[in-house]
């Protein structure tokens, strides 16, 4: 019986440690989804109208040529977002660098940070161009045909 009993108990404190975790674990994940894994919701938004696109190509009547500068454009922003986010990375690996010394260096520290926030405000307007462009590709037919079917998936 007490075997049993000791059991249940464990049972319940393991749930109850999986339900007070759970808003943790969601913030955490919402982070990084919102985020895009690596990148920003502006990046998500572009491979968000990208994928669209790519499923209702045949609904938009897209062109093959259409078709190849879409890839094209997709694939050009992809590595350009490798890029960046590899500058970025290690610009933070460079303030940490900093900021472990024994004696911080402010004014070099406050350069580090300029720089980073630099690369992240070109990397929005990369993010910004493609969407642009994106948007180019597509005739005005095309694109009133892409919002007729993104407000008929939302109801």
């Amino acid at each position: 019986m007490k075997n049993h009993s000791f059991r249940m108990l464990l049972f319940a404190g393991a749930f109850v440690l999986m339900w007070a975790a759970q808003p943790f674990v969601q913030a955490a994940y919402s982070q990084c989804n919102h985020m895009g894994g690596r990148g920003s919701n502006m990046q998500g938004k572009f491979f968000q109208k990208f994928g669209k696109i790519m499923k209702n190509q045949e609904a938009l009547g897209l062109s093959d040529e259409q078709l190849d500068v879409i890839k094209k454009l997709k694939w050009d922003l992809k590595k350009e977002m490798i890029k960046q986010t590899a500058e970025i990375d290690v610009l933070e690996v460079d303030i940490d660098a900093a900021l472990y010394e024994d004696t911080v260096d402010m004014e070099k520290v406050g350069g580090l940070i300029d720089q980073k926030y630099e690369y992240k405000k070109a990397k929005a307007k990369t993010i910004a161009g493609a969407v642009a462009e994106l948007k180019k590709i597509l005739t005005e037919e095309q694109l009133a045909k892409l919002k007729e079917l993104h407000y008929q998936n939302k109801q």
